[in-house]
Formats: structure tokens, sequence, C-alpha cells
């Protein structure tokens, strides 16, 4: 599914230059990949391939909150936290969480 929502913003289909990674995004979100590993008519399971990522660092800005930094990364909030061994959702300016991106083959 990973070439597709690559390839409709190669062919036009999809203006939004960001289109694939927030559809991609969406489909981990909520586990929508499930329903490919079905295959039709023989009721077995599609071994899934793991998932790779580049971590990166963001430096929190002043009017920076969990939500936007997980909107401008594509990942939820309690992975963010969880990732950042957080407890609570306060941050500071100038703290560094690490962050992940899904690495694109």
């Amino acid at each position: 599914y990973k070439g597709w929502a690559h390839g409709l913003r190669k062919a036009g289909y999809a203006t939004d230059r960001k289109y694939p990674q927030k559809l991609l995004a969406l489909i981990d979100r909520y586990q929508l990949d499930k329903y490919d590993r079905v295959v039709l008519g023989t009721g077995k399971m599609v071994k899934k391939e793991p998932k790779e990522y580049d971590y990166k660092i963001h430096v929190v800005q002043k009017g920076d909150t969990l939500y936007s930094i997980s909107k401008r990364y594509f990942v939820s909030i309690p992975e963010l936290m969880k990732l950042n061994k957080m407890s609570n959702s306060n941050l500071a300016i100038g703290q560094k969480l690490t962050v992940k991106s899904e690495k694109i083959k």
C-alpha cells in the first residue's frame, strides 16, 4: 500500500505534496492494513513486513504542544510520550524530543 500512496501523488490524483505521508499515517493510526493480511478464499494470514523508522530530534519551541508535534510528525500523542518516556504532557522550551518517521523504501 505504501507504493500506491506515493504512486497516487506521482500520477496527479493527489495535489497535496504530503498526501502519501498523511495517507500512510491514517492507515497506521487506524491499522487499516490489517484488512490486507487475509488472502481472500484461503483463510490464511499474510506476514506483515516489519517497519523501519528514521529517528529525529525535535527541539520544543514556544507554542509547541504534544498535539502540534504529533500532527507535524504523523505520530499519536501516546506514542510520542512513550518514545520519550514522558509521564505527563508538560513541555519546556528547548526540550529535546525524539520523533520517528517511517523510512520510505
